[in-house]
């Protein structure tokens, strides 16, 4: 690998392997049966990052591997999220510039952990390759638990997403976190095994890899609740029409309560019908009383059917007043809440807690941001980390919001503490366009119902509307950019996955734990090798 020292060389190959790891989370295109778009390819995350390490661990200095670490990193985030470009320069009216630079100013900042830990690395590395190689785990490990808990968090595209498949089993054990750490051992073992001719350890690593891909633990069986019969609604209202009354607004408030009434009439009834994120665009005490007599009277009339089930409606809405604040809630009805004559003081309410930094409230010395996009309520109340799930013809059902599903030490908190069998997610991921973004989230749900054990239905406006089972498969969704409905029957669980009693009772303490007593043994292990007498 003399390419290796070639430093001219060295920063183009950073670049391809940053953007590797990017297309491993979530590939970008459609090849063919054997490539989809939207799969996670394990094999190429550890690659791209194999190649990484190489290149570090052959700095000159601590600084050199910083920068380094640095540039794969950038490359690496700004092609995972390239599409906050969309948000801010085609709805959020920055310039093109301006939003091409908050794109890559964004992903240098979070690299800035990733930096800190190859400095941490390449000083206090050991000679030997398996100890090397673990000390990296550990660093990057600190690294994306602080990109995804500090200053609020954003862990978009860690990269235990891309082993969603191979190593799936041990998702409700050991989580993202902790299957990503697996992954950077892997990476380092294979780039410092290679780099020295050392072949233990890439036999090691060889059978951990293979290992963890053919043999899984004991299975994690959450115990079924029966099932929901549910109506998953896309609406497709283009963002940039989304909140004008003539169009988007229009279009919500005729398409979307047709559906509703639609669902009281259909010969097989669902017991719940969802509608996305600010499905309904506007506050609710600002449609008129009547309006909301006429769209509510299908659910109020409604005949229990023989064994007592009754269609009940969730919708995402902002909620709330001037006085009181604003915040990004679903709100559900049941056929008793939709008799009253003030409905949005009823009925279920989830407010969303994790909010999106700029697009949902806007951090010290930010405002100027926030009033140069074009972005309505940008400033929501939080609501909760645990709230009360919504109790559906025997199924606890409990709702999250757009990129909280992102946090899954927060979802694992609220399966915990709650008695919810069927989770809900209500996404607009129309700021986006068609990019890749909707398969990312598509498959952060997909691994948040593996963690989990739970079941999770997606209602989306313009995708990825699906229904995902409790082992993470997704049963069935919709195509992206299609105006329609998912009918699906879902299996709710109870019970507790091994990563939501560690995580629900400790926090992610244990990995920051177990990545810290790493470091501090490399640490002393190195200073007792330098220390005179020793």
């Amino acid at each position: 690998m003399t390419w290796l020292h070639r430093e001219r060389w060295n920063w183009a190959v950073l670049l391809l392997a940053g953007c590797a790891q990017a297309a491993a989370v979530a590939w970008p295109w459609h090849m063919g049966a054997w490539l989809s778009r939207g799969q996670a390819i394990g094999a190429l995350q550890i690659v791209a990052m194999a190649v990484a390490v190489a290149i570090i661990s052959q700095s000159a200095h601590a600084r050199a591997a910083a920068l380094k670490a640095g540039v794969f990193t950038t490359a690496w985030l700004s092609t995972s999220f390239a599409w906050l470009y969309i948000s801010m320069h085609q709805y959020g009216g920055l310039p093109a510039w301006a939003a091409a630079a908050a794109v890559l100013l964004l992903a240098a900042a979070l690299a800035l952990y990733y930096a800190a830990a190859a400095a941490v690395y390449w000083r206090w590395r050991a000679g030997h390759p398996l100890a090397a190689a673990l000390l990296f785990a550990a660093t990057w490990t600190m690294a994306e638990l602080a990109r995804g808990q500090w200053l609020t968090g954003f862990p978009w595209g860690a990269i235990g997403y891309a082993h969603m498949n191979g190593w799936a089993a041990w998702m409700p054990w050991l989580g993202v976190y902790g299957v990503g750490a697996v992954a950077a051992f892997v990476s380092a073992g294979l780039a410092l095994g290679l780099g020295q001719r050392s072949y233990r350890p890439l036999i090691l690593v060889g059978v951990l890899a293979i290992g963890m891909g053919l043999w899984a633990p004991a299975q994690v069986s959450t115990q079924s609740t029966g099932v929901l019969r549910v109506w998953l609604l896309q609406g497709n209202i283009d963002q940039d029409q989304k909140f004008n009354n003539d169009t988007g607004i229009r279009q919500a408030l005729q398409w979307y309560p047709d559906q509703w009434r639609a669902s009281t009439q259909a010969e097989s009834r669902p017991d719940l019908v969802v509608a996305p994120e600010t499905a309904v665009p506007v506050l609710p005490q600002h449609i008129h009383p009547e309006q909301w007599r006429q769209w509510l009277a299908p659910l109020a009339e409604q005949t229990p059917s023989t064994d007592g089930r009754t269609v009940h409606w969730m919708t995402g809405v902002p909620m709330g007043n001037n006085a009181k604040g604003y915040t990004n809630s679903a709100w559900g009805l049941n056929h008793q809440d939709a008799q009253s004559t003030v409905p949005w003081e009823v009925g279920y309410r989830y407010d969303k807690h994790h909010l999106v930094p700029m697009g949902e409230f806007i951090p010290p010395f930010f405002r100027w941001f926030t009033e140069w996009m074009n972005i309505p309520l940008g400033d929501f109340n939080r609501g909760s980390v645990v709230q009360a799930p919504w109790a559906v013809n025997g199924q606890q059902v409990l709702a999250h919001i757009c990129f909280e599903d992102v946090f899954g030490e927060e979802m694992a908190q609220s399966v915990a503490n709650t008695d919810a069998t069927v989770l809900v997610n209500l996404s607009n991921l129309a700021w986006f366009g068609g990019t890749i973004a909707l398969d990312q989230h598509l498959n952060i749900a997909r691994v948040r119902a593996m963690e989990l054990g739970r079941p999770i239905v997606r209602a989306t406006n313009t995708g990825a509307t699906a229904h995902i089972d409790h082992l993470g498969a997704v049963v069935a969704a919709m195509p992206h950019r299609l105006k329609g409905r998912l009918e699906v029957v879902v299996d709710g669980r109870t019970g507790q996955t091994p990563y939501v009693a560690w995580v629900s009772a400790a926090g992610l303490l244990p990995l920051w734990a177990l990545a810290l007593a790493v470091v501090a043994g490399a640490v002393w292990r190195r200073t007792r090798a330098v220390t005179p007498g020793s």
